[in-house]
């Protein structure tokens, strides 16, 4: 890996990306637990929307959607893989102090969506932390 770029996860946070030299390196910051590897971003994107046949071809768009995650971290819900990309809110129950945890469960992202025939929507993740979605439910206008 000497010379690579490398992802950083310290004590299950992301530690953001750091080129990886030959022999001594410096993390940014101390940690009990350190895991790296090469970075790479995962995108999973929807089917178009199963509407009512007399809606097949009209424009959808997509308001908001809930997600039924499972142990997930650091994903982002956008419109299209270029466009633009909202967070899902990392912490709910924890103390500031207290390192994030994964959510499992119902979880709502809104999304700033455009109309377009197809009516779907792109999850991305760029960190090296664990993503697993059980189910989609999107929220559309037609």
């Amino acid at each position: 890996l000497a010379g690579a770029t490398v992802s950083l996860l310290i004590d299950g946070n992301d530690a953001g990306p750091m080129v990886w030299a030959s022999g001594l390196n410096t993390l940014p910051y101390a940690g009990a637990r350190v895991h790296l590897g090469l970075p790479y971003v995962s995108y999973m994107q929807t089917l178009s929307i199963a509407a009512e046949p007399a809606a097949y071809s009209k424009k959808k768009a997509i308001q908001n959607v809930t997600l039924w995650l499972n142990e997930t971290r650091g994903i982002e819900v956008g419109p299209r893989k270029d466009g633009n990309f909202d967070n899902l809110k990392p912490r709910d129950q924890e103390d500031w102090n207290e390192p994030t945890r994964p959510k499992t469960g119902l979880n709502e992202a809104l999304i700033d969506s455009e109309m377009h025939v197809q009516g779907s929507f792109v999850v991305r993740q760029r960190t090296p932390l664990p993503m697993e979605i059980n189910s989609v439910i999107p929220v559309f206008k037609i």
